[in-house]
């Protein structure tokens, strides 16, 4: 069977995708342990951001900075103004700080170098959408300089899976959904959100089999995407 690359871009989740789950856990444990309380506050905030843009609560429509809505997303969409305020410099002096410094240790031993130099060879443009801050993950992974644009939810203003995080990388950087290939090791977030924004989605790392029926394809690793896209 003769195959070829119908894409004109792929997109790639970052963490999880470009280096492996086991290290960013190994990374976020520390953290986990000295603030157990923060961080199970963060999960509910995420949580329950998810289920409010699907909603499309107020706080999505009223022109609230990206913060705000976490802020409003935990403390509920009527918290006033002063309880906001201060959550939200918890959230950037605590939480956001110390994963900045975290991430600051990423190392670029785990990065798919081989699959973006094909990918780049080939003059497919390479873009990266995250849910959590980039800061300067892409640099420490030795990764940057294939990339074409890299964004987060921090930009997109939602989280994934909403079609509104992946229509709004399709617009600014002028995408056609059916020619853009997303790869990400989430089904839930990453792959049903791209397969609703019209993409195809690749599943990455998956740990057991089940129904990924949105899934254009799933691979156990990374290695086994790399042998199918570089014979593509």
């Amino acid at each position: 069977m003769i195959m070829y690359m119908k894409y004109t871009a792929v997109c790639f989740d970052i963490d999880g995708t470009l280096y492996p789950e086991s290290e960013e856990i190994e990374l976020m444990s520390n953290f986990i342990r000295k603030h157990p309380v923060l961080n199970l506050k963060y999960r509910k905030l995420r949580n329950n951001f998810r289920i409010l843009q699907e909603r499309e609560s107020k706080i999505f429509s009223s022109g609230y900075s990206f913060r705000e809505k976490e802020a409003y997303s935990l403390l509920g969409e009527n918290a006033n103004l002063n309880k906001i305020q201060k959550f939200i410099n918890t959230l950037e002096n605590k939480y956001y700080l110390n994963l900045k410094i975290i991430f600051s240790r990423l190392k670029p031993e785990t990065a798919p170098i081989k699959t973006l130099k094909y990918l780049k060879d080939k003059n497919i443009i390479i873009g990266a959408l995250s849910d959590w801050p980039l800061y300067d993950k892409l640099n420490k992974l030795g990764l940057s300089e294939y990339f074409d644009f890299s964004m987060s939810s921090e930009e997109t203003g939602y989280l994934k899976p909403s079609i509104k995080c992946f229509n709004y990388m399709l617009n600014k950087y002028n995408l056609s959904a059916d020619k853009v290939l997303f790869v990400g090791d989430s089904y839930n977030k990453d792959i049903c959100g791209a397969y609703d924004a019209g993409m195809d989605a690749v599943l990455i790392n998956y740990k057991e089999e089940s129904n990924f029926n949105k899934a254009f394809k799933k691979f156990k690793n990374f290695h086994e995407f790399e042998n199918w896209i570089t014979n593509l």
